[in-house]
C-alpha cells in the first residue's frame, strides 16, 4: 500500500518547518502532496521543494484560484487527491512545527495495524490541541487548569494565545530535557460524531472515498468528525504514543506572533 503524506499549505511563515520535517523523515513516505489553494503561488513552492523529488504540488481542479480563504476549496482537494483505494494517508497542517523522531513512520505503522481497521481517523498526540490538552490534564501529564475544558473550541485551550505560549515553552523545555515520553498515553477513543481539531490525521483512501462524495460544507473538520464515523460506522481515535507540536489556532496566532516561539522552534529543527 502506498504511503502518501498530505500537507495543506496556506502560509509561508511555516515553510521552513514543513521542509525540515519532510527532509528528516524522507524515507517514511512514498510521496508528499502539498495541497496549494491558489495557482498564484505554484512557482514559489515548486522552486522551494525542487530538491525533494517526492513532493508534488496539487491544486484542486474545480477550485477558484482567486479565493483568499485557504479552506474554501478543501472539499475539492479531498475528492480529487485523498481517495486512492490502494493508499494510506497522513494529513498535516502546515503549522506542525516539530515532530518526534520517526513520527511519520510510526503513524503509518499505527494506521496499518489490523486491529485499527475499525477506526476512521487516527490522530497522534498533538500538542496545543484543546481536546488533547484536557486529556493530558486528566492523566496528570499537564498542570490542571479547571478553566480549560474538554471542548475543541474551548476559550482557553483553543482561544488563548497566552495559554498556547505557556504550552509551547513547557514543550520546548521538555525537548531539551528529553522528557517527552512522560506525556505519552495509550489511546483515547472518541465518541461517534465527537468533534476534535484535526491538525494531524491518518486515514485510508478507501474509507475517504466513501465519505467525501457528500462533503459539500465549508469545514472538513466538522464533516470528517461528525459525518464520517456515521457513514462508515467507525469511531475516530487518538493514539498517544507519537507526538507532534501544533503552533496556533487562529485566535491564538496574533498573540503568539508577538513572542519568540517560532524562533525557538526554528533553533531546534
Amino acid at each position: 500500500m502506498k504511503k502518501k503524506l498530505i500537507i495543506l499549505i496556506s502560509r509561508k511563515d511555516y515553510i521552513k518547518f514543513v521542509k525540515s520535517n519532510l527532509e528528516k523523515q524522507f524515507d517514511a513516505y512514498d510521496e508528499c502532496r502539498l495541497w496549494l489553494n491558489t495557482n498564484k503561488e505554484q512557482d514559489f513552492y515548486i522552486d522551494y521543494f525542487k530538491d525533494n523529488q517526492k513532493v508534488k504540488i496539487v491544486v484542486p481542479e474545480e477550485s477558484n484560484p482567486d479565493v483568499i480563504d485557504p479552506f474554501v476549496n478543501l472539499k475539492f482537494f479531498y475528492k480529487q487527491d485523498a481517495v486512492d483505494e490502494n493508499s494510506v494517508y497522513i494529513k498535516l497542517d502546515d503549522d506542525i512545527l516539530w515532530v518526534e523522531e520517526n513520527f511519520i513512520d510510526k503513524l503509518f505503522s499505527e494506521r496499518l495495524k489490523p486491529e485499527n481497521d475499525k477506526y476512521f481517523l487516527i490522530l497522534p498526540l498533538i500538542f496545543n490541541n484543546a481536546i488533547i490538552s484536557n486529556i493530558l490534564m486528566r492523566f496528570g501529564k499537564l498542570p490542571w487548569d479547571n478553566k480549560c475544558w474538554y471542548n475543541p473550541q474551548d476559550p482557553i485551550g483553543w482561544g488563548s494565545g497566552y495559554f498556547a505560549e505557556k504550552l509551547h515553552r513547557m514543550f520546548l523545555d521538555m525537548i531539551k530535557e528529553n522528557a517527552l515520553d512522560s506525556l505519552k498515553f495509550n489511546k483515547w477513543l472518541l465518541d461517534p460524531k465527537e468533534l476534535v481539531t484535526i491538525n494531524a490525521i491518518s486515514f485510508f483512501g478507501s474509507d475517504m472515498k466513501n465519505v467525501v462524495p457528500t462533503l459539500n460544507m465549508h469545514s472538513d473538520e466538522f464533516y470528517l468528525c461528525h459525518y464520517g464515523p456515521s457513514i462508515l460506522n467507525k469511531n475516530n481515535i487518538i493514539v498517544g504514543n507519537n507526538i507532534c507540536s501544533h503552533y496556533a489556532f487562529f485566535p491564538q496566532k496574533n498573540y503568539l506572533d508577538t513572542t519568540d516561539i517560532l524562533q525557538l522552534y526554528e533553533n531546534i529543527i
